[in-house]
């Protein structure tokens, strides 16, 4: 029973652990509301971009490691196949959300140096 619990942390943990570039990316599109900032960001876009990118990789590889380390936990009990299904439905959509919030950050970093405002300094 022990090894059930310690699984379902790990789940609560990736679950945490994608959701944080979601925050991360409605903050980051409420600073470029600011003109200063945003011409800021239109200066250095590309490392915005690139720093996104290379944590989404690395939020990517701690979720992986969690998800290989409740497999390990669930092994031995008995887990219901439906239940790994959706777990497993639940890693994707993990995924999905981590690298759909780094799109959505390197996109909103980009169009920082489409304001013609910011151009102009």
């Amino acid at each position: 029973m022990e090894r059930i619990t310690l699984a379902n942390r790990f789940v609560n943990y990736a679950d945490a652990a994608s959701v944080f570039p979601l925050v991360q990316a409605i903050a980051f599109s409420v600073a470029l509301s600011e003109p200063d900032i945003r011409c800021s960001i239109a200066d250095i876009w590309l490392l915005v971009a690139l720093g996104n990118i290379v944590f989404s990789v690395l939020l990517t590889v701690v979720i992986v490691i969690f998800r290989r380390a409740e497999l390990v936990l669930r092994q031995e009990g008995e887990t219901d196949k439906l239940v790994l299904t959706y777990l497993q439905r639940l890693q994707t959509g993990r995924f999905v959300i981590i690298w759909l919030a780094c799109a959505f950050v390197v996109l909103s970093a980009y169009t920082a140096i489409l304001d013609p405002l910011c151009r102009l300094s």
